[in-house]
């Protein structure tokens, strides 16, 4: 993880705390949402890592990334019904926990691109 990373990890944690002082009755909400967004997200940078070998491995991401983000996004929607301080919340942790999966990945591809000119 790098210094940009750690950035919007941090103003993740704090937006949380701040969802937390000022609406404590929606903890288990917005504890589950922050959570299941990050493991989603380390377990698909994991099986990008394990696909990158293929030649359409990054198209295989975005598929894989955009699945799941509707589906979480679906699942969270369905739960929260029509609260709007946890669709807020939510639309804050997609936005803000999607940028460092994207650009992890992009690092990724510039690391291989480095490798592969060497190689030649």
């Amino acid at each position: 993880m790098n210094k940009i990373d750690t950035i919007i990890y941090a103003f993740a944690a704090v937006f949380m705390g701040i969802y937390l002082y000022q609406y404590p009755e929606y903890y288990i909400y917005i504890i589950g949402i922050f959570f299941s967004f990050l493991v989603l997200n380390v377990l698909i940078f994991r099986m990008y890592k394990g696909l990158k070998k293929m030649s359409m491995a990054v198209m295989a991401f975005m598929a894989m990334n955009f699945g799941k983000d509707i589906l979480w996004a679906f699942l969270w929607i369905f739960l929260i019904k029509k609260n709007e301080v946890l669709v807020m919340f939510l639309a804050l942790v997609f936005l803000l926990l999607s940028i460092p999966l994207y650009h992890s990945v992009l690092r990724e591809i510039k690391n291989n691109q480095k490798s592969d000119k060497n190689q030649l």
